[in-house]
């Protein structure tokens, strides 16, 4: 290779860098393109039912606490009345933009900071018509007027990768995550009250669960449709 050759191969191997690094710039995803999801889940979220079999729903405000720390894109929180057994439960979903925004936001942390003592924490797999649903339920307690309180959680985190969890630690993954942490991440709580056995628990769980797995597959369906 002569002079004139030498002197400018540096220049086309910057060229060609510059070329690639600017077309990995345009493939590479950002956050504008997360918004389709967002907005899916969004209008999905808005059809949680109120009416569930023999359950009847009424939806609370969020805390806005809650909605400051979260900043989320779907928030929602219901209470349900059986109207043949008279058990109550509750339902709540967070569904966050950043995946960043979900950390930390699980019932220990939350439940603990409101005067609730944790007592157990277990596994516990949901069987659902559709699927076999990975959860955890903990159990709390707390005295109040002498008299003493248990209320069990069964909780599953959810990732637009399409994974349903029930460990923050995947969370975390994916919240430092440059490609994914846009796509946010989501949870669903299912909160009952009383000391109730675990066949009458895991069937609520069920029940209020089952009714909403449309909204499931949408917040675990990331990019795809």
């Amino acid at each position: 290779m002569n002079a004139s050759g030498l002197t400018i191969l540096p220049v086309v191997l910057s060229v060609g860098l510059l070329a690639g690094l600017a077309v990995e710039g345009r493939l590479r995803p950002k956050p504008a393109d997360a918004a389709p999801f967002h907005e899916r889940a969004r209008q999905q979220a808005e059809q949680m039912p109120l009416e569930i079999g023999n359950w009847r729903g009424q939806e609370h405000p969020p805390e806005p606490a809650a909605t400051r720390l979260l900043r989320p894109n779907v928030i929602r929180q219901i209470s349900f009345v059986n109207e043949v057994t008279g058990r109550s439960a509750s339902l709540l979903l967070v569904q966050c933009h950043n995946a960043r925004d979900m950390i930390g936001h699980y019932p220990p942390n939350c439940y603990g900071g409101q005067g609730w003592t944790e007592e157990q924490r277990r596994p516990l797999l949901l069987q659902l018509s559709q699927t076999s649903l990975p959860g955890r339920e903990y159990r709390f307690y707390r005295v109040r007027g002498g008299q003493r309180e248990t209320q069990y959680i069964w909780n599953v985190l959810i990732l637009p990768s399409g994974r349903l969890v029930d460990d923050m630690s995947e969370v975390e993954e994916a919240a430092a995550d440059y490609q994914r942490y846009f796509y946010g991440a989501a949870q669903l709580q299912v909160v009952v009250s009383g000391n109730l056995e675990e066949p009458e628990r895991r069937e609520i769980y069920r029940e209020l669960i089952e009714a909403n797995w449309p909204m499931l597959k949408v917040l675990s369906s990331g990019g795809s449709r």
